[in-house]
């Protein structure tokens, strides 16, 4: 299997390269991808796609473990200022408590940020937090989404 790999070794290379834009880390997001499918048991029918996700999927725990909150993460509301949220306001917060962790960081990200400006400030791919947040939104918004967004807090930066 390793040897079947090891033929589309740039390609992988490549590929972890264009996600995460850091050339020492998708060296290591592709060496893990090497040892995470040589542990593996099952019989995996289309190596190079499983390899893809696998190194997709490992960049994603990256982000999660090496996200670090900070008090300056947060913003306190001027609560004198605070228009209450109305029903439906609080039908999609309570949606997107249901999203993928990424989903939902990316998407509250968005807010106050547009995508290239995500993409630089997390070095991650401007494809990647399109599809994520349009994902997200559908997720949250259903019916709603090609109503163009009629909550104005919850709206597209593109």
């Amino acid at each position: 299997m390793l040897k079947e790999l090891a033929k589309h070794d740039n390609h992988f290379r490549l590929v972890a390269l264009q996600i995460c834009k850091d050339k020492q880390l998708a060296d290591d997001i592709v060496q893990d991808m090497y040892i995470k499918l040589h542990e593996s048991k099952t019989k995996i029918n289309n190596l190079k796609y499983y390899a893809f996700q696998t190194i997709k999927n490992l960049f994603l725990n990256h982000i999660k473990q090496t996200r670090t909150l900070d008090v300056s993460d947060y913003q306190i509301p001027d609560t004198e200022n605070t228009k209450e949220l109305n029903d439906y306001e609080l039908s999609i917060l309570n949606k997107a408590k249901n999203l993928k962790f990424v989903q939902r960081e990316l998407i509250e990200e968005s807010f106050d940020k547009s995508y290239r400006q995500i993409e630089k400030e997390f070095k991650i791919n401007y494809a990647f937090v399109y599809r994520e947040c349009n994902k997200g939104r559908r997720i949250v918004l259903g019916e709603d989404y090609n109503a163009r967004y009629t909550n104005q807090r919850f709206k597209q930066h593109g």
